[in-house]
């Protein structure tokens, strides 16, 4: 079991990423044993989830990194990963260092391998260095447990994977409380708000977030990434229960384009949706129930698509196959990019992204938002019909 600082939805290579005018320089310098040569590559986070990769030589140990960074964010350096077998994507399993980059000078210095180096920078990579330091003896014990779990496996020992399932529990929750305090006793900590802002994947959930996130230092909330959760957390307060929905135009299936605010005088299930996700079978069979359960005079159902790839025929199969034909289902197309983290009016309407879709609203006849967040693995019908005061 790694314990690993950033959980990130999706890491994707980026290309001249805009960072803040306000950017200023980071400088890297690293130095191995002599014999050391090969590629360094740099990872670090940007805007929006996305991951910049940059290469530097080693020669003869040395190597160099510079250029502009909006804020203190997680980082690391892989020694050359292709020559471990990993052409395309690079693994955690690589020979890495992982630190907080900053607009200071950062020297790692070392022997043969990164793991083993020692990293010294600004304040947010000593932050960094002390959490981990905590982190990693959980992360040695989970790894023993790790081990221990499969040797337990080969011999059908169910008692002993029974023990070892519950002291990897424990362990996840003493690395909970770990964050949890760091988090709360560094309110001027990027490192911390990093760890904060793992909690704002999916929904914002009101008034929580909103509080928690007030509690950071003004030189945080006024980041870049400190603007981007307070833009969201106003969008949450305009998609709160309570609020009217915000009205959408798109093309259906017939490239006729249909609004949300149609259906006004109809109480409307909205779902946003994409295909490319482990657990969409089950997601269909739902969307399935939904449609053969409520759809009537007085409930509408309306579906928009958010394609990863492919084309507009890609998504009528969808349907087709799935049978979701009794919903009016709109398409974005486009609408979202998890390559260049674009989004179109409605997806930044309603704070869309791959890593929180699919998402279901129930609005009511006058178009008011009841819920936002419809759990489609719980029973999502019952859910819809406690809203909507239909009896069984």
């Amino acid at each position: 079991m790694n314990i690993r600082l950033k959980k990130a939805i999706a890491t994707v290579s980026v290309v001249g990423i805009s960072l803040s005018l306000s950017a200023q320089q980071f400088s890297i310098t690293g130095k191995l044993a002599t014999s050391v040569n090969g590629i360094a590559v740099l990872a670090h986070d940007v805007q929006d989830h996305l991951t910049k990769y940059d290469t530097a030589v080693v020669k003869n140990g040395m190597f160099s990194f510079n250029g502009p960074i909006a804020e203190p964010t997680y980082a690391r350096i892989m020694l050359n990963p292709a020559a471990q077998g990993m052409a395309g994507a690079i693994p955690a399993a690589v020979d890495q260092v992982e630190f907080f980059i900053e607009p200071s000078q950062i020297t790692i210095t070392g022997d043969t391998n990164l793991e083993a180096t020692n990293v010294k920078g600004g304040s947010s990579n000593e932050d960094f260095q002390s959490i981990m330091k905590e982190l990693k003896i959980l992360g040695d014990r989970g790894n023993a447990l790790s081990q221990m779990e499969l040797e337990y496996r080969s011999a059908g020992n169910d008692a002993g994977i029974a023990e070892v399932r519950a002291e990897v529990n424990s362990l996840r929750e003493k690395r909970k409380a770990i964050q949890q305090t760091f988090i709360q006793q560094h309110p001027e900590s990027f490192v911390a708000f990093t760890l904060w802002r793992r909690k704002t994947v999916g929904l914002i959930e009101l008034p929580a977030m909103e509080n928690e996130f007030n509690r950071f230092s003004a030189a945080i909330r006024n980041s870049p990434s400190g603007k981007q959760i307070a833009a969201r957390i106003a969008i949450a307060q305009k998609l709160a229960v309570g609020k009217p929905a915000i009205d959408l135009s798109l093309p259906d299936t017939k490239e006729q384009q249909v609004t949300l605010s149609s259906f006004k005088g109809k109480n409307v299930v909205l779902c946003f949706w994409y295909r490319d996700f482990a657990q969409f079978p089950a997601f269909a069979y739902q969307m399935l129930q939904i449609s053969k359960q409520l759809k009537n005079d007085n409930v509408a159902l309306l579906s928009v698509y958010y394609n990863t790839a492919g084309t507009k025929e890609d998504w009528n199969n969808v349907i087709e196959e799935n049978n979701l034909q009794n919903w009016t289902n709109l398409i974005d197309f486009n609408g979202l990019s998890m390559r260049s983290g674009a989004a179109s009016a409605t997806a930044k309407a309603y704070d869309l992204n791959f890593g929180y879709l699919p998402q279901v609203l129930v609005l009511d006849k006058e178009g008011i938002i009841l819920s936002r967040d419809i759990n489609m693995a719980e029973n999502p019908v019952a859910q819809i019909k406690s809203l909507l005061g239909i009896k069984n």
